[in-house]
């Protein structure tokens, strides 16, 4: 059973180029659920909330969804996230990015719960991240996205847990560094690497691999660009410089537009296998010999 992710960056959620506690907020909230062992983590806001500076400390970390509008009609970023991820977990643990303060065990916890819908409570008051079951977005994309709806007149587990961070709003008055500091996030350090190959230069890496398995998984490179959260002269960049060292193509399209049935080439699909098991090895070796090095 998958368990994703999805921060929720708007109007009203703290600013996503302030720092908390030295850390920016939605930075911290990615590497909480990174180390709880979520895969998939998406941040769903709007284009002027989510700007560059949030971008750089964020991208490739996760996935991007904002609202879109048409001549007919306006959707707003939380019902595209939740459309987004019906099809792809089975739960989802939800929290606006005011509330980056939850710890590692906390998210453990929530999951374990086994919950269609649960909520981490302290000291008796309700807090985040929630957790929702995938049966349930159809609910909460029928309210427009607004899943606090679910909490009112619906039955749900609380979850008590020792984690004060739960409850901490950072738009309020809180000791955002106090509660800072109790974090595994902040106490526990972890070894990090980015993989890229090359040869007078890198031409693959994490980019094109994140490119490569969301034109796989959605078939148009417009979208896997903007879930990446990149410009599509970047997604250009990126392109030419992978296909250059890889010499074969990685997408084709009968149209060969950015907008219209992309797909993955076969010998870009077999790369990916191949890199992803690479990046698997590498990372088990690393952790081992971390942990040999600095006990």
């Amino acid at each position: 059973m998958e368990t994703a992710a999805l921060i929720i960056q708007g109007w009203d959620e703290y600013p996503a180029s302030e720092p908390v506690a030295n850390t920016m907020p939605l930075l911290r909230l990615i590497r909480t659920f990174q180390y709880a062992g979520i895969k998939r983590i998406v941040v769903a806001g709007e284009d002027y909330i989510m700007n560059e500076a949030f971008n750089r400390a964020t991208r490739l970390e996760a996935e991007f969804i904002h609202s879109t509008r048409t001549k007919r009609k306006f959707t707003n970023y939380r019902v595209n996230a939740l459309t987004y991820l019906k099809d792809k977990c089975d739960n989802l643990l939800l929290t606006p990015a005011n509330y980056p303060l939850f710890d590692i065990p906390t998210v453990a916890k929530m999951i374990e719960s086994g919950a269609s819908l649960a909520v981490p409570v302290f000291e008796g008051k309700r807090g985040y991240p929630i957790l929702l079951s995938s049966e349930l977005f159809k609910s909460v994309i029928a309210a427009d996205g607004d899943y606090e709806k679910l909490l009112t007149g619906s039955d749900y587990v609380e979850v008590e847990v020792e984690d004060e961070g739960v409850t901490a709003d950072v738009t309020g008055p809180i000791n955002a560094e106090e509660i800072a500091k109790k974090l595994a996030l902040h106490t526990i350090s972890r070894p990090g690497f980015k993989l890229t190959i090359r040869r007078e230069s890198s031409y693959y890496g994490p980019g094109a691999q994140e490119m490569i398995r969301l034109v796989e998984e959605t078939g148009a490179l417009k979208t896997a660009f903007s879930l990446m959260g990149i410009s599509a002269s970047h997604a250009r960049s990126i392109i030419k410089e992978t296909e250059t060292g890889l010499g074969f193509r990685i997408f084709s399209s009968e149209k060969d537009n950015m907008r219209d049935g992309s797909v993955v080439t076969k010998e870009a699909r077999d790369f990916a296998a191949k890199y992803k098991a690479f990046h698997e090895d590498c990372e088990r070796y690393i952790e081992e010999s971390y942990k040999r090095h600095f006990k």
